[in-house]
């Protein structure tokens, strides 16, 4: 996709497993450029409300959210995929992923994994000097490395 468009846009998508539950697939691609800052955005979002975040920042019409769970033990998060393709309204679904996923997972477990990846795609679209300006991405991982207890 780079060289066919010049470098403007990188078509994929953030594979999200949650103890072997396909959260986020292949079903679920996009525009790169603007699922990480738009993951980060939420996840920041998270870290400064402590209970619920959201985002719907994707051109394939999802939402996201985390939200965190109130029952034991405490240190957990649910987050959850709910997407917008019309083709679940009309009943014609083959696809292979519900109009909703979901799963548990330990907060620092996730977090730490999105912080993990976003760095590697920050480095990687950093070598491409094609690549649109991740400066709010940066910002915002700093911004949530910060927040985290290591």
């Amino acid at each position: 996709m780079l060289n066919e468009n010049k470098g403007s846009f990188l078509n994929g998508t953030i594979l999200i497993s949650i103890e072997g539950a396909e959260v986020v697939t292949f079903i679920d691609w996009d525009d790169l450029d603007l699922m990480w800052p738009a993951l980060l955005t939420m996840v920041l979002d998270f870290l400064n409300d402590g209970k619920y975040a959201r985002t719907e920042h994707f051109s394939n019409g999802q939402q996201w959210t985390i939200r965190k769970v109130t029952s034991s033990p405490k240190d957990m998060i649910l987050f959850k995929v709910v997407r917008d393709y019309s083709i679940f309204e009309f009943g014609l679904n083959n696809l292979t992923v519900n109009k909703e996923t979901s799963a548990l997972c330990k907060e620092g477990v996730f977090l730490k994994s999105v912080v993990d990846a976003a760095q590697d795609y920050i480095e990687y679209r950093d070598k491409d000097s094609r690549s649109q300006n991740l400066v709010d991405a940066k910002q915002k991982l700093r911004n949530i490395k910060e927040r985290m207890s290591y």
